[in-house]
């Protein structure tokens, strides 16, 4: 598996971990690392939510160009590392299931949890602020 230095950063950080266990093909993730990583991406969430009211605001007045260039730059940064999250988080919640799955594995059962974060996984599409987003930014 291929990462680039910051996405495992911020996987790293949004874990709140200093450190991961290596496993073949990747990384395991504690369900508390996974819960720390679902925090961080509903806060990214609310960053998105607030810069976005923060835009549409702008946009109404009389902004400067350089205000209105500044917000956008937020909304895709912080779209980005959601996006970058949500990929590790997903993947590391794959790794996790092949290694349960071996012979003599030992792990908690994560199931309900990671049921209820692939529900919510895709929701982006569902804001009225990305979709606003997305028509601005075409």
């Amino acid at each position: 598996m291929t990462h680039t230095a910051s996405a495992f950063d911020a996987t790293l950080i949004a874990a709140k971990a200093t450190e991961f266990q290596v496993v073949d093909g990747g990384f395991l993730l504690t369900e508390t690392q996974i819960n720390n990583i679902n925090a961080s991406i509903d806060q990214q969430a609310t960053v998105i939510s607030a810069t976005a009211a923060q835009l549409k605001t702008l946009q109404t007045t009389t902004a400067t160009v350089e205000q209105v260039q500044a917000l956008q730059t937020e909304l895709k940064t912080a779209n980005a590392t959601i996006a970058t999250l949500t990929t590790d988080l997903s993947t590391a919640q794959q790794e996790l299931a092949t290694e349960k799955a071996k012979p003599g594995a030992s792990f908690i059962n994560t199931t309900s949890k990671k049921d209820a974060f692939k529900a919510e996984e895709d929701h982006s599409d569902k804001f009225a602020h990305n979709r606003a987003i997305d028509e601005m930014l075409g």
